[in-house]
C-alpha cells in the first residue's frame, strides 16, 4: 500500500468531526476509499502517533477505530486544515520528485500559512 497524504487529511477531518470527547472507538468511512485502504491509513497514523484507538482482528480480516487524534495528530491537522493551504502545499510539492516525509509537508504548510498572514516564513 502505497502512502496516501489526501487520505490521511481526511481522516484526521473525519475523526475530528465525529470526536465526542467519550474515546470511544468509532468506525471511520471515507468515500471513493475501500476499507483496506482505510484501515491501513488509520493504522499508519496510530504508529506516526497522530492518532490512538484500538485494532480488531478476527480471522484474516484487520479493523482499526480511532478513539482519538493526539496533540501531535491536531497539529498536523491544523497545518494541513485549509483547502488553500493544502492544494498549495501539494502543489510546492509536486516539485519534487518522489516522495516526501509527514514533517516536511507539516512545515511547508505552516509556511504557506505564516507567509499568507504576512509573517516571515
Amino acid at each position: 500500500m502505497k502512502r496516501n497524504m489526501d487520505l490521511v487529511r481526511q481522516i484526521l477531518l473525519e475523526i475530528e468531526e465525529v470526536d465526542d470527547g467519550s474515546g470511544f472507538p468509532r468506525k471511520i468511512d471515507i468515500p471513493d476509499f475501500d476499507n483496506v485502504t482505510v484501515v491501513g491509513h488509520l493504522m499508519l497514523l496510530d504508529e506516526a502517533g497522530y492518532i490512538e484507538g484500538v485494532s480488531l482482528r478476527a480471522s484474516n480480516v484487520t479493523d482499526y477505530r480511532p478513539n482519538r487524534i493526539t496533540w501531535d495528530g491536531h497539529e498536523f491537522l491544523d497545518a494541513v486544515r485549509d483547502p488553500k493551504i493544502w492544494t498549495e502545499t501539494k502543489s510546492e510539492l509536486s516539485k519534487i520528485s518522489g516522495a516526501t516525509t509527514i514533517e516536511v509537508i507539516k512545515q511547508l504548510a505552516v509556511s504557506l500559512t505564516k507567509t499568507a498572514i504576512g509573517l516571515p516564513a
